[in-house]
């Protein structure tokens, strides 16, 4: 009889204890998390801040309004895909024949008639963009990275080559790279670093 009531009372005291530490946890956890999301953006306001710092005094990496350049920069699909999209964010719908028709005999096709490039300087570029939307110039790389890490998208040329269209998303600041989409390969999370960057537009609703 003893034995059932003990078993009884540690079972009622296991419990309590067990409902005390829920409790406890439910009380503390908001204000530990608070805490730690505060921190976590306290530490990327820092990294940003640096990365401002750093490139404050860069120039913005531009084409020239040349016909070489207009020869080497060949862009199909990701030129569309970006324009799309971008529409997309300002939930404007571009259909791919306005912008075929837009670009007319800029748009380069195989004996087949499909696609393979649209031939663009920057020139090209800045006007194409500026058709459907407002596209500013950021005056530097530091401007640049601000806007884009402040919610604002851009495009841009990606590559060494200049010949693929991209959309800037965000920046992360750990890696110091971009966070962009590719209407190509697909996905909003792919990273560049700033120095892989060309020609990028702020695009705002016109």
């Amino acid at each position: 009889m003893v034995y059932m009531k003990l078993k009884r009372l540690l079972k009622i005291t296991v419990f309590a204890c067990l409902l005390f530490s829920v409790v406890s946890c439910q009380n503390d956890s908001p204000e530990e998390v608070m805490y730690s999301k505060t921190s976590m953006e306290q530490q990327t306001e820092q990294k940003l801040q640096c990365l401002y710092e750093m490139y404050k005094d860069k120039p913005i990496q531009s084409l020239f309004n040349t016909t070489r350049a207009t020869r080497e920069v060949l862009n199909g699909e990701c030129v569309i895909g970006a324009i799309q999209y971008c529409g997309n964010h300002f939930n404007e719908n571009i259909s791919k024949n306005e912008i075929v028709r837009y670009f007319g005999d800029k748009v380069q096709r195989d004996k087949n008639g499909n696609i393979t490039g649209i031939a663009l300087n920057t020139s090209d570029w800045d006007a194409a963009l500026n058709n459907w939307f407002t596209a500013t110039y950021p005056y530097s790389q530091a401007y640049l990275i601000n806007e884009i890490a402040n919610g604002k998208i851009a495009c841009c040329r990606l590559g060494s080559d200049r010949s693929h269209a991209v959309v800037l998303l965000g920046v992360d600041a750990d890696a110091g790279k971009f966070i962009y989409y590719d209407p190509v390969l697909g996905g909003e999370n792919n990273k560049a670093a700033f120095t892989e960057i060309y020609d990028p537009r702020i695009i705002t609703k016109k």
